[in-house]
């Protein structure tokens, strides 16, 4: 049987956080804060932009209201820890909202950012692909400062 739209999502933004909470094993400080370039983003600025994204894209679906997406989250502190337990916070008001919609509410539509009419569904779809994009780029700025993702962290 065919999954439905909400555990195709829900399991979605499992997979793709489960990713980036690996690809963040033994982070540092050092490497949370660092950048390749100065005008590349941190992996720090990179997981706070999942955060931000995801407050705003839900809160669009959910109101069709647009959050200013640099005040979109208050974060409560500077370091990965706190910056994930806000995170988790953001996810888990995303999947109450998935949960309260009806088959049909998927289909509803909004304006997307180049005024095409865009279904909800996909407004929550590109949450984890834009995660997953992020997930990459933090593999590969962890990867130039020595850390390998094959190999087991201790």
């Amino acid at each position: 049987m065919a999954r439905t739209r909400k555990e195709r999502l829900t399991s979605g933004l499992k997979v793709v956080r489960d990713q980036l909470l690996d690809s963040l094993q033994g982070c540092q400080a050092e490497e949370f804060e660092w950048k390749p370039r100065p005008d590349m983003k941190s992996v720090k600025e990179m997981i706070r932009e999942c955060g931000a994204v995801e407050k705003v894209l839900v809160n669009y679906a959910r109101s069709g209201e647009q959050l200013d997406f640099q005040k979109a989250v208050q974060w409560t502190g500077e370091d990965l820890p706190s910056t994930l337990s806000d995170l988790e916070v953001i996810r888990r008001d995303t999947i109450q909202y998935i949960n309260v919609l009806k088959d049909a509410d998927f289909e509803q539509t909004r304006k997307n950012r180049r005024g095409e009419e865009t279904e909800i569904e996909e407004f929550l779809r590109s949450i984890y692909t834009h995660e997953y994009y992020h997930v990459g780029q933090i593999i590969y700025n962890r990867w130039l400062l020595g850390y390998n993702p094959y190999k087991k962290q201790q």
